[in-house]
């Protein structure tokens, strides 16, 4: 080939391909599109700008689309050119596809443009029937489903949260209209599952409907924010909100909408809702455990109509059944508690009664051996004067004592009081610490106002009451008008010791008929019976134990031998123990047995024994032998005067024996100040106490210094006297 026509050649492709047009991208500039794996979709039928960027580009293109991937001689889709730009680089083309295909291709003056995802285009199906709900209708529908889903979304939250057992108490005990309104939710809330299995698929169906609408509105990405932002804002914050708190309410006014979707939804609802129950079981509610029942009651505090009294009794009913009867009792040690052997005299009841205690424990020797139990009431129809032992008080009533392990919790304890059996127990605790056997000791005492005190959470504060609590020991403050003095205060007449009739009359029976130095034809039988019944002559003796370790009392010497005395023993109450002679022969003197009656004839005479209390508790008659012969000499010149000149048997009664003399008025009123002959351990000398030595000259009774027999009231009684004779006499006796 020449070279000239190789030329031509070359310069004729040059200029073809400096000229042709070149597609490089494009995209759609209408709603109706989508982009599928890099491909742009538009719907099919409906009429489609794409905007077209390539190079070369004029308005004179042949613009066509097909489906072949080699060349354009098919061609599918006819397009027009809308406009191009100055420069040919962009291009707006209109084209319609009629139907639904997967690739299309552009051709540009019957060249294909290429294959690429970039300049292919496909066609989707359209919606059918076009634009069927109006926009206002459309707008109608969205605000009727955010509504709708904000009520379901609220009635889940309501009325699941509020379970059967709850809804049945507010239906009973609750306001009235609260009771109307758990009333008309109560039958659909027992169907739980189904009332659920409802709700949720009332608010999946109306929040997907919403989703559709504000795309037909929207469109793409808008409807996608638009749908989520209504339904998290108006569907779901605000309406649980709401029902958080007025849940009751809003259910039980929008239950005909409720049983409207139950029977809407029942074909699917129904058969969720009898698995659920068949898998699950019947719903239980909420059930709270005794701390559970605590803590909620603590969180309800501020905002329920409990007083606070009530509030510490349920939380003393709680919780007394963890505490047990260590964490309550009485230490052993606070307890006041009697001797078995101790005599029921005026001093021993005061102190029962300002003890202020209902019922006293009594031990036998060691505290913690307890034998008895007396009740105050017990006392009832006890006269102190007849000084009754407490033995036979114990014996006879015969209470029960029941023990309990210190690790008793309260409600058996409560138990044990409810039986009727007695409302006071004895703690023991079990020592299994040491190296020995197992020792069971006593702690303490507790008692039914002990467990009462831990339910009410309160202390109880009756009126004989000298502490608040035993732990703190809190004295309780009276009013002035509320504080009453001991009895002591008002009984003065058993500051000093005496006898009580039967007790009276027994020594003076003994002593005029047994003892010599008491006959009648000594000692005139009312003189006597003055003699016998004066505290002056009256001696009581309690052995308390030592201060050294052993529990023994220290012995209390009444004689010593080879001392000389001047003072006559009767043994009233008690034992004494003498030891006479070189051999040292031991004997028991126990009741109405005398000692050193030689004493009261001989003014030098001296014992040829030891005499020491035996017993803890000891009552003697010891008569001096000064006073003895002043009663004597009384008896002598009563006589004397009650006969005249004449010298009578003294045995014989003058008149006005029955006359009260000063030995009545001495023992029946004494002075404050006389000394009580009590005697106590610590007011012995156990080495070698002195026997017990006459007051001043003549006895004196008290401040006024009266003799213990005056002779001028002696005759003053005579002259004043009703009847005398042996009459008198033997009516004593």
């Amino acid at each position: 080939m020449p070279t000239f026509t190789r030329l031509a050649l070359a310069l004729l492709v040059l200029a073809t391909t400096c000229c042709a047009q070149n597609l490089s991208n494009f995209y759609p500039i209408d709603d109706e599109f989508s982009n599928v794996e890099g491909i742009w979709t538009v719907k099919a039928g409906q009429p489609t700008t794409l905007r077209v960027f390539g190079a070369n580009l004029n308005d004179n293109t042949v613009v066509t689309l097909t489906t072949s991937t080699e060349n354009c001689n098919l061609r599918d889709v006819e397009a027009t050119v809308v406009s191009t730009n100055a420069a040919g680089t962009e291009q707006y083309i209109s084209v319609q596809i009629d139907e639904v295909i997967e690739a299309l291709y552009f051709c540009f003056d019957d060249t294909l443009q290429g294959t690429d995802p970039a300049v292919t285009i496909a066609s989707e199906p359209a919606p059918s029937g076009g634009e069927l709900i109006p926009l206002w209708l459309n707008v109608l529908l969205i605000l009727v489903l955010l509504c709708l889903s904000g009520l379901f979304s609220g009635l889940n939250l309501g009325l699941m949260s509020l379970d059967p057992q709850e809804l049945a108490i507010v239906a009973e005990s609750g306001e009235e209209h609260e009771r109307r309104y758990a009333k008309t939710i109560l039958p659909l809330r027992r169907r739980g599952n189904l009332l659920l299995c409802t709700i949720l698929l009332g608010n999946v169906l109306v929040n997907s409907t919403l989703t559709i609408l504000m795309d037909s509105i929207a469109g793409g990405v808008g409807a996608v924010l638009g749908s989520t932002a209504a339904i998290v804002i108006f569907g779901e914050i605000t309406p649980q909100s709401i029902c958080s708190r007025h849940g009751l309410a809003v259910g039980a006014k929008t239950i005909w909408l409720t049983k409207f979707f139950m029977v809407l939804t029942f074909v699917i609802s129904y058969p969720i809702s009898a698995v659920l129950d068949y898998v699950l079981g019947e719903e239980a509610g909420a059930v709270y455990q005794r701390k559970q029942l605590l803590q909620l009651l603590r969180m309800q505090d501020p905002y329920n109509d409990l007083e606070r009294d009530e509030v510490d009794i349920i939380t003393g009913a709680l919780t007394f059944k963890e505490k047990t009867a260590s964490m309550v009792m009485t230490k052993f040690g606070d307890v006041f508690m009697l001797p078995l052997n101790s005599i029921l005299d005026f001093k021993t009841v005061s102190k029962v009664m300002e003890s202020g205690h209902s019922r006293i424990p009594v031990y036998q020797g060691k505290r913690d051996n307890v034998v008895g139990l007396l009740h105050v009431k017990d006392l009832a129809f006890i006269d102190p004067d007849d000084r009754t032992p407490l033995e036979s008080v114990i014996k006879y009533y015969n209470h029960s004592i029941v023990e309990v392990y210190s690790h008793t919790h309260l409600d058996k304890l409560l138990d044990i009081f409810k039986q009727g059996r007695t409302h006071m127990v004895l703690v023991v605790h079990i020592d299994t610490d040491s190296d020995t056997d197992p020792v069971k000791e006593v702690v303490g005492i507790a008692t039914l106002e002990d467990v009462i005190e831990e339910i009410i959470q309160a202390e109880i504060i009756d009126e004989t009451d000298r502490f608040v609590d035993n732990v703190t020991k809190t004295t309780v403050e009276r009013e002035t008008s509320d504080a009453k003095e001991p009895p002591k205060a008002f009984a003065l007449e058993h500051d000093e010791l005496h006898l009580s009739e039967q007790m009276s009359l027994a020594a003076y029976t003994f002593l005029s008929t047994v003892v010599d130095e008491f006959a009648s034809n000594h000692l005139l039988p009312n003189v006597l019976r003055k003699l016998i019944s004066h505290p002056a002559c009256l001696r009581e003796i309690n052995r308390a134990p030592s201060d050294s370790s052993s529990d023994a009392p220290e012995d209390v010497y009444l004689y010593h031998r080879g001392q000389p005395t001047g003072v006559f023993t009767m043994v009233l109450e008690g034992r004494v123990k003498v030891t006479v002679g070189r051999d040292n022969f031991v004997f028991e003197a126990g009741p109405f047995n005398t000692i050193a009656t030689g004493c009261l004839s001989n003014p030098n005479w001296e014992p040829d024994f030891d005499a020491v209390v035996n017993s803890d508790h000891v009552l003697l008659l010891q008569i001096p032998r000064s006073l003895y012969v002043e009663a004597v000499s009384t008896s002598r010149r009563i006589v004397m005067q009650g006969y005249g000149s004449s010298s009578p048997r003294l045995g014989a009664t003058p008149r006005g024996l029955a006359a009260e003399s000063a030995l009545d008025r001495g023992s029946r009123a004494p002075s404050p100040t006389t000394t009580d002959v009590t005697v106590n351990i610590s007011d012995v000398d156990s080495v070698a106490p002195p026997p017990m030595q006459p007051r001043a000259s003549g006895y004196e009774l008290g401040s006024d210094n009266r003799p213990l027999i005056d002779q001028d009231e002696a005759e003053a009684e005579e002259r004043n006297a009703g009847t005398g004779g042996d009459d008198g006499h033997s009516s004593v006796v």
